[in-house]
């Protein structure tokens, strides 16, 4: 998830230090009108798995589209972020839970973090831990993510190791967190051509990644 934020400028790339506002107000005064967003190149300094490369661009580039055409009419730039924060709810938090963390004077940069992020570490951990209301640290959503996680790894493993459901233990887990997740064999495919193990764990993941963002955009 931080990619997508990375790729909107949120954080450290090879072109230097960016904010979400700041590039979001360059975009919609520049480049809305020359469309230069739409470039796969302006994407091409984030890192992700390979097989995942074209889905994410293609992905980050639906929702630069869906904020500019959606806020384009905004007058001034406090409008513009009022906008923004209000499509990013919309698309993001359907639980009504981020608009109670995330504060409004934040800067756009925060907010879209907060916003997505917190969202997402949200329905992942009450997906992956099944827990019908996550309690979420949403000044480090990531961290609650990563103990999840973990919390997930080992409960599966010692099922996995009494050798059920599988013979190796890493295929055992995957499959676990794959069903867990919901993620189909058409989401997980193109992960199938990395032969380490982290790379396909990091891909499966980012499946799961995008599907969130694809159902938030099409709210948005």
């Amino acid at each position: 998830m931080m990619a997508f934020a990375c790729a909107l400028g949120a954080c450290q790339s090879t072109a230097g230090k960016h904010d979400i506002a700041t590039a979001s107000k360059t975009t919609s005064q520049s480049e809305a009108a020359s469309g230069s967003w739409l470039d796969p190149r302006k994407y091409d300094d984030v890192r992700v798995t390979a097989p995942m490369k074209p889905r994410f661009t293609e992905t980050t580039v639906h929702l630069v589209t869906k904020l500019i055409t959606k806020c384009i009419d905004a007058k001034g730039e406090a409008a513009r972020d009022a906008c923004f924060r209000e499509r990013l709810l919309a698309g993001f938090d359907s639980e009504g839970i981020a608009s109670q963390h995330c504060p409004v004077g934040s800067t756009l940069n925060e907010q879209y973090l907060c916003i997505v992020l917190g969202s997402y570490s949200y329905e992942f951990v009450r997906t992956i831990g099944d827990e019908k209301d996550p309690q979420i640290d949403w000044a480090d959503p990531e961290r609650t993510m990563k103990q999840a996680l973990i919390e997930f790894v080992t409960q599966r493993l010692k099922a996995c190791l009494g050798g059920y459901s599988a013979s190796d233990p890493t295929d055992c887990i995957t499959a676990a967190i794959t069903k867990q997740l919901g993620l189909t064999e058409s989401d997980i495919e193109p992960c199938k051509s990395l032969a380490a193990d982290d790379d396909f764990n990091k891909c499966v993941g980012e499946a799961y990644g995008l599907n969130f963002m694809d159902a938030g955009i099409a709210r948005m």
